[in-house]
């Protein structure tokens, strides 16, 4: 059964191995080691806690206290880095998981190790282009800022001189730019996932959310308590972007609703205004995509991008009211 498994094992470019609890006893592996960590299955064998060896420097202390933690029963996984000979560096990922007897205690480990450096140049990659994507975004907002600040202030100059329609059509368009910048820089500094998490109380990051939005004769009601596992900055941003958007879309002042779905698995947004039509739902989280003369077209992409970003979902639907209801599920509650 064990040259089976042996010859099963071989077939593949990861390494599968098998511990003693306490890691100085190597019960398998298979020819795939060498491949990644460089040194002979022999000299492994023969001193299991060898492989040590082979991992970069700075990610000794981190595996070593992973290992105590797959002893202490614990499955996981990590990622770090292996020197595979004094001129490549690999990154890999191992994957464990402890084997006990019917008692509950550790009697070995069991896992496999991957190469994964390919992933990790794609998503340094991912990381740089972002950077410069934003620092661009920046740059031409400040560029364009400048003449937009100086084409305000001489619009509303001429306008305590004279009244005419024209100027309050410049002064509309001047708005609707400065709105446009502004989703442009947001939408280019979205990460694609969420690297910081803490827990915020649902009611204080609806309200904190508020604060932000000319709300002026539409009111706002939260529904439900619960403590959210998010970036509460990026949630924040979401959810006035969900505001905005209800009161974007109204010719009236609306009831926006901010509430913990029944079922404890996320929350939504929902308002009383004229809801979306459902030919369009499928559409509303384009980039670009807006039936309002002052929309950008932006601020729903900037929400999807959001929950994505955490892993959530997100739906559009009809509420109650008739208005439109956003749906966001798969949240943690803590």
């Amino acid at each position: 059964m064990n040259q089976q498994l042996r010859e099963l094992a071989d077939t593949t470019d990861d390494v599968f191995w098998v511990f003693s609890s306490d890691w100085e006893e190597l019960r398998f592996v298979n020819a795939a080691y060498e491949a990644i960590f460089g040194q002979p299955v022999a000299e492994f064998e023969a001193n299991p806690l060898s492989f040590l060896d082979q991992v970069h420097r700075d990610d000794v202390d981190r595996v070593i206290r992973a290992t105590e933690r797959a002893s202490a029963g614990e499955s996981l996984q990590i990622e770090y880095r292996v020197n595979k000979s004094e001129a490549f560096t690999l990154w890999v990922e191992s994957r464990c998981k402890p084997v006990t007897d019917a008692d509950g205690n550790v009697e070995s480990i069991a896992g496999f190790t991957r190469e994964i450096t390919e992933r990790k140049i794609r998503e340094q990659s991912l990381v740089e282009k972002n950077e410069q994507l934003e620092q661009f975004a920046s740059t031409v907002a400040h560029d364009l800022r400048n003449p937009l600040n100086v084409a305000d202030g001489n619009i509303e100059l001429a306008m305590e001189d004279s009244e005419s329609e024209y100027l309050d059509i410049v002064s509309e368009a001047i708005a609707a730019m400065d709105v446009l910048i502004e989703d442009l820089l947001a939408l280019a500094k979205e990460g694609a996932t969420i690297d910081h998490r803490s827990q915020v109380s649902f009611e204080e990051v609806v309200e904190t959310s508020s604060e932000n939005i000319v709300m002026t004769d539409s009111t706002l009601e939260i529904r439900g308590r619960g403590l959210l596992n998010c970036d509460p900055s990026r949630v924040r941003e979401a959810l006035e972007n969900l505001f905005r958007n209800a009161i974007e879309h109204s010719d009236t002042s609306v009831t926006i609703t901010a509430g913990i779905l029944d079922t404890r698995d996320g929350f939504y947004v929902e308002d009383d205004g004229p809801g979306i039509d459902p030919c369009d739902r499928n559409h509303v989280f384009e980039r670009g995509y807006t039936n309002v003369t002052q929309g950008s077209g932006l601020g729903l992409a900037i929400v999807k991008n959001i929950i994505d970003a955490h892993g959530w979902d997100i739906d559009v639907c009809t509420s109650p009211t008739g208005g439109a209801r956003f749906e966001i599920t798969d949240v943690e509650f803590v």
